[in-house]
């Protein structure tokens, strides 16, 4: 897991937002939005670093 996808994580669960709601709430794909906290896809853009 990349420092990227920690903090998403972890932000995420001291929400208490499920990952297909924030992927909902961010206009992503829930398989995208796990990838990106597992480190499977590359560096987001930064239009979705600061949706974040």
């Amino acid at each position: 897991m990349t420092p990227f996808g920690e903090k998403v994580r972890s932000l995420r669960a001291a929400r208490g937002v499920s990952l297909k709601e924030m992927a909902s709430d961010l206009q992503l794909s829930p398989a995208y939005l796990s990838s990106l906290e597992h480190g499977r896809r590359g560096r987001p853009s930064e239009a979705l670093v600061v949706q974040v």
